[in-house]
């Protein structure tokens, strides 16, 4: 596969959603939290919940390759469905369980901050750029939009995500009693040497 050949576009039409949405499902299957639930459940939580309009998918000719969804205060990704929509598709004794999984940390979009959602790249297309376009495509986004910074968390073991996040120009300023580390992009450089200070 060549990069050149992947487009990124911003938002899902419905031709690309079933391709975005198992990409997306067999990637949720490898977490803990999909062990507290059946498929079907797994299914229908993830229709209610997924968002289109806020994520950019790398795209293939016709399939979905990678995808970056994100939070800002006008929505997100993975948060469509309140609480009560949740309980009905799951259970109540099931979205009990899951909520206290290290799953279901809640994050909330800071004012003028565009919080990352969830980044995927398809198994046979790791390592060869689309991960770095898609959070490219973001950032971009994200400073057209007037975005000051960017934040993601990630796993503390994951050193080949925390190297692209560095080269990507996200730093890291927080690690969290999960083991995650909170990383921040800022398009505002006054901002970025502020926090850099009153963290050291």
């Amino acid at each position: 596969m060549s990069c050149q050949s992947v487009q990124v576009i911003h938002g899902v039409s419905e031709l690309l959603q079933e391709s975005a949405f198992t990409l997306y499902l067999a990637e949720f299957k490898r977490h803990e939290a999909a062990l507290f639930i059946t498929e079907a459940q797994l299914i229908r939580l993830l229709k209610v919940s997924l968002d289109w309009r806020f994520v950019f998918v790398a795209v293939e000719g016709d399939k979905v390759i990678g995808l970056a969804g994100y939070q800002s205060k006008s929505g997100s990704f993975t948060g469509a469905a309140t609480p009560f929509q949740l309980m009905k598709c799951l259970g109540v004794r099931t979205f009990f369980s899951l909520s206290r999984s290290p799953m279901a940390g809640y994050r909330k979009a800071q004012c003028q901050e565009l919080l990352h959602d969830g980044l995927i790249v398809s198994e046979g297309y790791r390592r060869q750029g689309v991960a770095a376009q898609l959070l490219s495509a973001l950032g971009e986004y994200a400073e057209n939009q007037g975005f000051m910074k960017m934040r993601l968390d990630v796993e503390g073991q994951n050193m080949g995500a925390i190297a692209l996040y560095q080269k990507m120009g996200y730093q890291a300023c927080q690690k969290k009693a999960n083991g995650h580390w909170v990383y921040r992009r800022h398009f505002d450089t006054r901002n970025q040497w502020e926090g850099m200070s009153s963290e050291q």
